[in-house]
């Protein structure tokens, strides 16, 4: 009887400390827009849950006060913008894209300059001596709204460029804080179906197609668990195929977010009316390299560096 108690008890310590790796949470940072999809709808759909993931997530205004919370050690993985990937490697912090990826282009258009819904802004000249909101420095639509105003003549002295989460922008706009705004979805629809705001102009001048949101981690959390990463690779790839392919669901199950713990959501009628971002699996050596090369543009790096060091390769 002692020998089988003496069992029982090994056994029992065996599996509660076999299971500890199991019940860690990911801790996952994100930004409130539509950018983040594909984390929401592997928490709405149970896609992690499947996967024995167990996530907590955190709510950030901007990029790069995503990558400082990577570095800080304080979140494993966010959904955070390539120009903070890019930046990050530059200055030695070395983070990895692990998967996902949303990507603007022409087609697309859903990173858009808004105004007033009667501002008297009618073409990119009147924007010279004006307050335009950013989410940040730093940032992509910080960077695309330089070479907007570049290709259209104006230098960026013309204009005072302001940081505001895009979460505030419509207010800001609204209260006369500001005079345009740079932002994305759904805040474009918000401000247009409540006829306080327009949209004005697409500011991503060039055909070209970049790559805007990945989910980022630093390569010591990478390394320390390879079979975490490959589950949550299966996450991304799961939520990826619903956004694409069941649009319909996708937009039916924006507005209840919330039920599922996740403080973004929309209304029925924004989720019904926004234009639909770009989303794929991972992103692209071209679209990593088109924000390389507005980087290099504005003198934040010197040189390309090697892409392959920016995403992560199951070996």
């Amino acid at each position: 009887m002692k020998k089988i108690s003496i069992v029982i008890i090994c056994f029992l310590i065996c599996f509660l400390g076999c299971n500890k790796k199991d019940e860690r949470v990911v801790r996952i940072a994100y930004m409130p827009s539509l950018m983040a999809s594909q984390l929401y709808i592997g928490i709405a759909k149970g896609y992690f849950e499947e996967e024995g993931i167990k996530v907590a997530i955190s709510e950030f205004n901007n990029g790069p006060d995503i990558i400082a919370a990577i570095r800080g050690k304080s979140i494993d993985i966010g959904f955070g913008i390539i120009p903070s990937l890019i930046i990050s490697n530059v200055n030695g912090l070395k983070v990895k894209s692990i998967g996902g990826a949303t990507f603007e282009n022409k087609s697309t258009q859903t990173s858009m300059l808004i105004v007033p819904i009667d501002s008297e802004i009618q073409s990119a000249q009147d924007l010279k001596g004006k307050r335009i909101a950013v989410i940040a420095e730093g940032t992509t639509n910080y960077f695309m709204l330089l070479r907007y105003l570049k290709t259209n003549g104006i230098k960026k002295e013309e204009v005072e460029i302001i940081s505001i989460p895009h979460q505030e922008m419509i207010f800001a706009l609204v209260s006369n804080s500001v005079d345009a705004a740079a932002t994305t979805e759904p805040y474009i629809t918000m401000g247009a179906l409540d006829k306080k705001t327009r949209t004005f102009d697409f500011y991503y001048p060039d055909d070209k197609t970049i790559d805007i949101i990945t989910a980022i981690a630093h390569e010591d959390f990478i390394n320390a668990d390879p079979e975490l990463i490959a589950k949550f690779s299966r996450v991304i790839d799961r939520a990826t195929d619903f956004i694409n392919n069941e649009e319909k669901e996708f937009r039916k199950l924006l507005p209840i977010l919330g039920e599922h713990g996740i403080r973004f959501k929309v209304s029925k009628e924004v989720a019904d009316s926004f234009t639909t971002i770009g989303f794929r699996n991972a992103v692209t050596y071209a679209g990593v390299e088109a924000i390389m090369d507005v980087l290099i543009e504005n003198n934040v790096i010197k040189e390309k560096i090697n892409i392959e060091n920016l995403i992560y390769s199951p070996k």
